[in-house]
Order: structure tokens, then C-alpha cells, then sequence
């Protein structure tokens, strides 16, 4: 019987042996079938956050476009503000001449100004003048008229006189 109980112990012992490699391999399948589904769900996350970045990479390389053209818009305003500002320079510079040609033609205008005054009045003075000259000539003509009448009669009268002159001295000379 010491056979028969030993082997029947071996068998014992292997069955223990068998029940803990049976448990310890079903434990490992339930392991693997975890590690499987953990892969499984990894993959799905891996997958969801490839698919994240392959979006964040897009709307990176949207806000690199957007950059890129808000650059070039930048860089144009900054351009059009250096040309406006040329621009502007320039119209200054030429309001700055337009003023003071204004203000050499406003002088230049109030000296012609005073000039016509001055020789509106000049004109007057020179006006009356010649009205009173006119007076004095029409006055002196009216002068010179008279006394040429009267020197006509007077040249008349002389004239009588000395024909009655030459006439008495004939007459003295006759007696």
C-alpha cells in the first residue's frame, strides 16, 4: 500500500499542482483578457487624442495661416501708415506754403488797398483841384473876355482919339 498511497499523494500533489496552474491560468487568462481590454481602450485614446492632435495641429496650422496673413496685413498697414505719413508730411508742408503765400498776398492786398485809398484821395484832392482850376480858368476867361472888350474899346476910343488927334492937329497945322 506505500505505492499506491504515494502515488495516490502525487496525484493529490499534482492535482494541487494542477488546480493552482488551472487557477494560476485562468487568473492569467482574466489578466490577459484585462491587459487586452486595456489595450483595447489605450488604442481607443491613443486614437482619440491622435485624432486631439491631428486637430490641434490643423487649427495649429490655421493660426499659423491666420499669423502669417495677419503679419502680411500688419506689415501692409505699416506700409500704407509710413506712406500716409509721407503724405501727410507733404500736405503740411504744403498747407505750411499756401498759408504764407496767403498771408503775402493778404499783405500785398492790403497794401494795394491802402495804395487805392491814397490815390482815390489823391484823385479827389486832384479832382477839386481841377474843379477849382476850372473855376479860376472859366473866372479868368470871363476876366480875359472883359478885358479884351474893354480893350477893344479902348483900342476903339485910341483909335477915335487919335483920328480926332490927327484930325485937330490938321486943323491946327491948316490954320
Amino acid at each position: 500500500m506505500g505505492l499506491i498511497s504515494q502515488v495516490e499523494k502525487e496525484r493529490d500533489s499534482y492535482s494541487q499542482d494542477a488546480n493552482k496552474a488551472n487557477a494560476n491560468l485562468m487568473q492569467m487568462v482574466e489578466e490577459v483578457k484585462l491587459k487586452k481590454n486595456l489595450i483595447t481602450e489605450l488604442k481607443k485614446e491613443n486614437m482619440e487624442y491622435e485624432a486631439k492632435m491631428k486637430q490641434q495641429q490643423n487649427l495649429y496650422e490655421a493660426v499659423r495661416a491666420e499669423r502669417n496673413l495677419y503679419s502680411k496685413n500688419c506689415i501692409e498697414a505699416q506700409d500704407e501708415v509710413i506712406e500716409l505719413k509721407r503724405k501727410f508730411k507733404i500736405a503740411s508742408h504744403n498747407i505750411s506754403n499756401l498759408k504764407d503765400e496767403i498771408d503775402r498776398k493778404n499783405q500785398a492786398l492790403t497794401n494795394e488797398h491802402h495804395t487805392l485809398g491814397m490815390v482815390q484821395r489823391e484823385k479827389q484832392r486832384l479832382t477839386k483841384d481841377k474843379q477849382d482850376l476850372e473855376a479860376a480858368i472859366t473866372g479868368l476867361d470871363s476876366q480875359l473876355s472883359a478885358q479884351q472888350m474893354e480893350q477893344e474899346m479902348n483900342t476903339k476910343i485910341i483909335a477915335n482919339v487919335s483920328k480926332d488927334y490927327d484930325e485937330l492937329k490938321k486943323l491946327y497945322s491948316a490954320k
